[in-house]
């Protein structure tokens, strides 16, 4: 009969430090994983509002800013959105899919006048073919 408690007891305290695991794993990831981003042009029509605190900020690269340090570890570039723009700062490795236009979010603060970024996703360009004419298929993938 107490062999049978002490099984319960293991499985009681089994599941509890499971769920207390849960429970922090939650709290501390998911807020960052939740933070909304802001497109330039939002954030500079009220830069007080953001004054100190950490945001996502969307835009695209300005071509021809992206500037690299001597030593390749600080970048300065500019991001716009619609007519606003915004001069960013940046330590750390840069993604490989970065360049002029590229579509950018950053995590950072606005410190001094410009945009301080601890983290930064980018991805290319999206282009979008004009075609004259409707397309055909051929004739190899003409259905029979």
């Amino acid at each position: 009969m107490k062999i049978a408690n002490l099984k319960q007891t293991k499985y009681v305290f089994f599941i509890g430090f499971a769920l207390l695991g849960l429970i922090i794993l939650l709290t501390s990831t998911l807020p960052n994983s939740f933070q909304y981003y802001l497109t330039v042009s939002e954030y500079t029509q009220d830069l007080e509002r953001y004054k100190d605190a950490e945001v996502k900020l969307a835009g695209h690269v300005v071509p021809g800013t992206i500037e690299n340090s001597t030593d390749k570890t600080q970048w300065t570039f500019e991001v716009f959105h619609e007519q606003a723009t915004m001069p960013i700062v940046y330590r750390g490795a840069m993604p490989d899919t970065f360049n002029d236009e590229a579509e950018a979010v950053l995590t950072g603060k606005y410190q001094d006048g410009q945009f301080v970024a601890s983290h930064i996703s980018a991805g290319a360009p999206r282009y979008e073919e004009k075609l004259d004419r409707p397309m055909t298929l051929l004739e190899s993938e003409q259905p029979s």
